[in-house]
């Protein structure tokens, strides 16, 4: 028998478990051959914590280019975050400073300098 549910925000009613241990490794190499990937958390997100992306990129087993390192926004006089660039494609991993699930809505100055770094080809 179906059983009611109702939606909503970051609810605690759905569980999650993943059935591919080893999805980076299996999936996402061809990708980082092609295109710069950069993921993201926000530091203070209580859905997606930013210490499981941190794990997720350390599983790909890349070597890194440019250690945990602070990356800076407001004419570089602010923390924006850390960072951990890695030697294939400028694959990177970047925390956002007091960024929550929803970045760009909860830390939009640093989410915009993310993006620019993005598209403008510059490092974290």
């Amino acid at each position: 028998k179906k059983q009611p549910f109702r939606w909503s925000t970051c609810g605690n009613q759905i569980r999650y478990s993943s059935t591919r241990k080893n999805l980076p490794r299996d999936t996402y190499p061809s990708l980082v051959k092609r295109l710069r990937v950069v993921v993201y958390n926000g530091d203070w997100d209580a859905c997606v914590p930013h210490t499981d992306g941190e794990a997720w990129t350390r599983g790909m087993g890349y070597a890194e280019a440019a250690p945990w390192h602070p990356w800076m926004y407001k004419n570089g006089t602010q923390v924006a975050g850390y960072a951990i660039r890695y030697a294939a494609n400028n694959f990177s991993f970047v925390t956002v400073k007091g960024g929550r699930h929803e970045v760009p809505e909860t830390a939009p100055e640093q989410a915009l300098e993310l993006i620019r770094r993005l598209v403008s080809g510059q490092t974290f």
